[in-house]
């Protein structure tokens, strides 16, 4: 009987935390994301609407972007930042493959954005949760700045975070700022 019910109370957890993951995000607060040696930081404001790169040790101010962000990943040497989807893993079941999910930016410049038909040829490869669709299941930086994107597919992508280059994968056409293939 305690096998039982121990079996039950962790389908139970599994269950909460899918149902969770579904519901709504919270408010936009700030957020500090430090690169993996520790030494550079991007710090998103919601209240100044500003993302600041900074070398953590002084605290002195590399570079900014405009706008709030809730999922970064700063470079080691501070010179890039990667913007992931705000909505994180999730996005609107409405979505097109010519949804925006990464942005790479050097310096405060964007030097490429990756849409979600540079990952998936088909929306079908998607993985459907109670309200939204899945994109992605993680996503990490490396210590030699590369960024890995764990896809929904099972595929995993490499990108450079300096200029968005995919290193390893399949090579697609690259995806115009303006929408065009």
């Amino acid at each position: 009987m305690q096998f039982c019910t121990l079996g039950l109370t962790v389908a139970l957890l599994g269950f909460t935390a899918f149902v969770r993951a579904d519901e709504p995000l919270p408010p936009p607060e700030r957020f500090v994301a430090c690169s993996t040696s520790g030494l550079v930081c991007a710090d998103s404001d919601p209240k100044t609407g500003r993302t600041v790169i900074l070398r953590k040790a002084e605290a002195k101010v590399l570079w900014s972007i405009a706008g709030w962000h809730r999922w970064l990943f700063a470079s080691n040497d501070g010179a890039s930042l990667v913007v992931a989807y705000d909505g994180l893993n999730l996005i609107p079941v409405a979505s097109t493959l010519q949804l925006e999910v990464l942005r790479f930016y050097n310096r405060g410049k964007l030097v490429r954005t990756v849409r979600l038909a540079d990952l998936y040829d088909d929306r079908s490869e998607l993985v459907s949760t109670t309200s939204h669709l899945a994109w992605v299941n993680t996503i990490s930086a490396s210590q030699e700045d590369h960024l890995i994107v764990e896809l929904v597919s099972g595929r995993t992508e490499t990108f450079s975070m300096a200029t968005g280059q995919l290193f390893r994968g399949r090579e697609r056409t690259a995806t115009r700022d303006d929408g065009e293939r």
